[in-house]
């Protein structure tokens, strides 16, 4: 029962209805939208013996309209409520992140601890083995004046007695005046 689509003076598309389509169009009551043409706020036209009103495209709202925009905001209210879930389990990662990066900040100091530790006995190490090198090398050297000395003891314990081996010392060697008091 809709009349056809016109165009007003000013560019802005129409529609003429019936009174109750408009009403209804509009979600106001029959009364209230014969008050408003009454006042001219809203025009209506009378052809014959019925009355046609004159309603602004952007003003009409129609069912299918308010459907989709009902389901919209449905669909937007669950992509909000699963952004609000995301964003609790991101909350909830991100508290689990921070004590985990503060157990390894921990177990970084403790590491720290431990290297520093360890250096240190490296350190106390190294010292060690320098003064057993350098022990070593004094006795090397002791070793060798040692030998050098029983060298030599051996050498005069041999020319001193000829005939008798260097470490026959324990021997005593018969002097010709044991020998006659042996008589």
């Amino acid at each position: 029962m809709t009349d056809s689509i016109e165009n007003t003076t000013e560019g802005a598309e129409t529609r003429l209805m019936p009174i109750s389509e408009a009403a209804e169009a509009l979600e106001i009551s029959r009364r209230t939208l014969q008050r408003r043409m009454k006042d001219g706020s809203i025009k209506g036209h009378k052809k014959g013996n019925r009355w046609l009103v004159e309603i602004p495209a952007p003003l009409l709202v129609e069912k299918t309209t308010v459907d989709d925009l009902t389901e919209q905001l449905a669909q937007l209210t669950q992509e909000r409520n699963e952004l609000a879930q995301k964003c609790d389990i991101l909350a909830s990662d991100k508290e689990n992140l921070l004590g985990q990066r503060e157990a390894l900040r921990k177990d970084v100091a403790q590491l720290t601890e431990q290297v520093d530790g360890l250096t240190r006995d490296l350190d106390e190490m190294q010292r060690r083995v320098s003064e057993l090198v350098d022990d070593k090398s004094y006795l090397q050297q002791a070793l060798a004046a040692a030998l050098s000395t029983q060298r030599l003891l051996a050498e005069r314990a041999t020319a001193t007695r000829p005939g008798r081996s260097w470490w026959k010392f324990w021997e005593r060697e018969e002097s010709p005046q044991s020998e006659e008091t042996d008589r």
